[in-house]
């Protein structure tokens, strides 16, 4: 790779990253309104916590095994720690997450149509190389995904019509992470 390596992957977006914060400061005036507030530091700390036990455990998976215990052990406690963010946010003064917002039937939908819409493009990032990559396998594991969407082009419209918008969204985007997962 000419113009610095692979290095400047890391470094192109640093200074891009840097630029743009100095813009910002610069040219975006502050804001006249101070809201009062404490950092919630119980709150930081589970959340930080569940992550980082749950994120280890997928990460790390493969290369440990999925039944052994350094897998399973920050699985169970990522799901002890959420429980213990939930509580502990609902019964904050200054939550990092209002968890009252979180449950309006707008927020909630949304986040759950992003987090499918996420989780289908991961795992098509994640196949898709592996798809190209087997020459045995060329043009068998992307037809039920192709079928799908051509049979449910044109007809967003008059599903939403009949169906509330949000069913909809949350249909296909359970039906797209579907056709993907598929091999």
């Amino acid at each position: 790779m000419a113009l610095g390596g692979r290095r400047a992957l890391f470094w192109l977006p640093a200074v891009v990253v840097a630029l743009t914060a100095m813009a910002a400061h610069l040219l975006v005036p502050a804001s006249p309104v101070r809201a009062g507030g404490r950092i919630n530091w119980l709150g930081a700390a589970l959340l930080a916590a569940w992550l980082v036990a749950l994120l280890v455990s997928l990460s790390m998976g493969d290369q440990w095994g999925w039944a052994s215990p350094a897998v399973i052990a920050p699985l169970v406690g990522s799901v002890v720690l959420l429980a213990a963010w939930v509580v502990a946010e609902s019964r904050s003064g200054h939550p990092v997450i209002d968890m009252r917002v979180m449950r309006l039937r707008g927020v909630w939908t949304t986040n759950l149509v992003a987090l499918l819409s996420g989780a289908s493009m991961f795992a098509v990032y994640a196949y898709v190389p592996v798809f190209v990559q087997t020459p045995a396998a060329a043009g068998y594991g992307r037809a039920p995904s192709s079928r799908a969407r051509a049979g449910a082009a044109g007809r967003p419209r008059r599903w939403s019509r009949r169906t509330r918008a949000d069913r909809w969204m949350a249909t296909a985007a359970t039906a797209t992470v579907a056709t993907h997962g598929y091999r």
